[in-house]
């Protein structure tokens, strides 16, 4: 069985790699199946085997960062989180984040391009406004749920924005980098909007 699971993983990577090396020539929407399944050297019935169209291939390929940064968010509030202390949980949250982004820098290059879904963008911003939300429960305390939706906005789009340049500065900015940058930013927004952390733990 895990033979069969191991295989089947190789051949959905195989089918991801090849759709991502046509979509950056042609862009995504201009690739068929047919150039998918010639170009992997595959037969249409194994494509269909593992996707159930061209569609539900682009879905997974998003999906699979996606929900690794779900995961992650999951996990850290699953821990115990009392005993994390003030601005530590942002802190935990954005390394890991940056980790899943570094790991996935060429997929997300590709989706992010002219040449990828313009719907990507949204999504992901749709996520992390979700997990902003549920953040303020850990980090700030805040009565102001109109200047906290404010602030959720803007610091999403400051957020992507840098993740962004740095996935297509790749070679300039190194992970280390863009987190030391994102945290001093965090904290001094946090501090200009008066907004309190949160103190857990004794």
């Amino acid at each position: 069985m895990a033979k069969y699971i191991k295989k089947n993983a190789k051949t959905d990577d195989l089918i991801i790699s090849t759709t991502i090396k046509l979509a950056k020539e042609h862009g995504l929407f201009h690739v068929t199946i047919s150039n998918i399944i010639n170009e992997a050297n595959i037969n249409r019935s194994t494509f269909y085997r593992h996707f159930l169209d061209k569609y539900d291939l682009i879905n997974e390929m998003e999906n699979r960062v996606l929900k690794r940064i779900q995961l992650n968010q999951r996990m850290l509030y699953q821990t115990k989180i009392h005993e994390i202390k003030n601005f530590e949980i942002s802190r935990v949250f954005f390394f890991t984040l940056l980790t899943i982004i570094d790991e996935n820098h060429e997929i997300l290059a590709f989706l992010f391009s002219r040449n990828g879904d313009p719907a990507f963008s949204q999504r992901l911003v749709g996520l992390f406004l979700e997990m902003s939300y549920e953040s303020w429960n850990y980090i700030i305390k805040s009565d102001d749920s109109k200047g906290m939706k404010l602030f959720a906005n803007y610091s999403v789009g400051a957020i992507l924005a840098s993740i962004k340049l740095w996935i297509d500065n790749y070679d300039q900015y190194t992970k280390q980098e863009v987190f030391d940058f994102l945290i001093k930013v965090r904290k001094s927004e946090i501090s200009a909007l008066d907004l309190d952390e949160k103190t857990t733990g004794n």
